[in-house]
Parts: structure tokens; sequence; C-alpha cells
């Protein structure tokens, strides 16, 4: 394993999903509040409250072929980005 600035490894640090909806804007932050990445982030919650659809959402941002498909996302989400 390598080391470089950021500490040791390397890779893609998901920072935060953006998601616009219909009627307002979604945003998953991955980050500390003072702005600085965490070295692991868990998502967790209740049923049917999303966190599938982030999964889904970060994969299709990083290339994934399938849009995720859940008919509240298709009902809502009209554009994503991912930082």
């Amino acid at each position: 394993m390598t080391e470089n600035a950021e500490g040791p490894g390397s890779g893609i640090r998901v920072l935060r999903l953006h998601l616009q909806g219909t009627s307002k804007p979604y945003e998953v932050d991955f980050r500390q509040s003072e702005g600085h990445h965490l070295p692991l982030s868990l998502i967790a919650g209740p049923v049917s409250t999303g966190k599938s659809s982030v999964l889904e959402f970060v994969r299709y941002c990083l290339g994934g072929k399938d849009h995720p498909k859940h008919k509240e996302v298709l009902a809502q989400v009209t554009a994503c980005l991912l930082e």
C-alpha cells in the first residue's frame, strides 16, 4: 500500500451527492462538519428511507449503466452530481 498526502492508499473519495428534485434539492454529505473527508461513512436508517437509492446514484454517477429505478426517484429527481 502506498501513502500520499491524504494518507494511506489511493482511490476515490465521495464527498457529497447532490440530487436536483422537482420540488427541492437533496444532498447527502459524507464529510465532517468542518468539510474534511471521513475515512469511513455509514448509510443507516429505517426501511424505505433512501439508503439503496443513495448507493445506486453514487454508482450511476461513477459510470454505472443503470439509473435508479425506484418510482419515487423517477418522479422526483431530475439531475444528479457526485463530488
